[in-house]
């Protein structure tokens, strides 16, 4: 009986942490919408792939990818490192580490690039 009950909460905690999350991310969505700054902007898409890389890799490489592309166009440093992470995270998530290496390897030389960029 106290294994059921056990699994029912932890159940039912699961369901309202990806609840949260889906939340998070709408409101992110919207504010993208509102934004006209570069910078901000890619900002808003690293964190809405952080909080895909996880559960949905595929929609976490593609907002990782977007940030990535607006982040070389504005030669935003701490954008490329994270951005470099994250598709990293998100292909190593999908156990694709061919491709998850040079990510990951990119967004440490970046992130070394300046001692304010912090590498998370």
């Amino acid at each position: 009986m106290r294994k059921y009950f056990l699994s029912t909460i932890f159940l039912l905690l699961t369901f309202n942490i990806i609840s949260q999350n889906n939340d998070l991310i709408d409101s992110i969505k919207t504010l993208l919408t509102e934004e006209t700054s570069d910078t901000v902007i890619i900002d808003h898409l690293i964190t809405i792939a952080n909080n895909y890389y996880r559960n949905t890799p595929d929609s976490g490489i593609v907002y990782a990818e977007d940030a990535l592309r607006k982040s070389e166009e504005a030669n935003y440093l701490p954008g490329k490192a994270r951005s470099n992470r994250i598709l990293g995270l998100s292909y190593a998530g999908k156990s694709d580490y061919d491709n998850a290496l040079p990510y990951l390897f990119k967004a440490l030389e970046e992130s070394k690039k300046d001692e304010d960029v912090a590498y998370y």
